[in-house]
């Protein structure tokens, strides 16, 4: 909402489940946008995918309020509060998984064939 944020992902050994994720901001609003950087949420990433059945590059959503039921492997609960700010987390993830796609999907293929 108010400056960059940034953040780290680790997949797994298929470059599909997230392992873990860590956030950072330089100005989010604290007790709202800033809980980005606490450890429950970015836990509600752990084991999600980023890749759906099809093997297209989906990404991961957040999506607006807390306690959504039905969410898939594919979204996350939000913040309440900071939608703002969980748009902008999509949006960049969403932009930067982006940018590795070719990376991941060509070691996929070599890890694939060597099998």
């Amino acid at each position: 909402l108010w400056d960059w944020i940034s953040s780290f992902i680790a997949l797994g050994p298929d470059l599909n489940t997230v392992m873990g994720i860590a956030f950072d901001h330089k100005s989010e609003t604290p007790g709202l946008g800033a809980r980005i950087t606490e450890p429950t949420v970015q836990q509600r990433y752990v084991g999600k995918e980023i890749y759906n059945d099809q093997g297209e590059l989906v990404s991961i959503s957040m999506v607006k309020g807390e306690g959504n039921a039905g969410l898939t492997e594919h979204q996350v609960d939000g913040m309440s509060g900071a939608t703002i700010t969980g748009k902008g987390v999509n949006a960049m993830l969403e932009n930067y998984l982006t940018y590795y796609q070719a990376f991941m999907e060509k070691r996929k293929s070599n890890k694939t064939a060597s099998l």
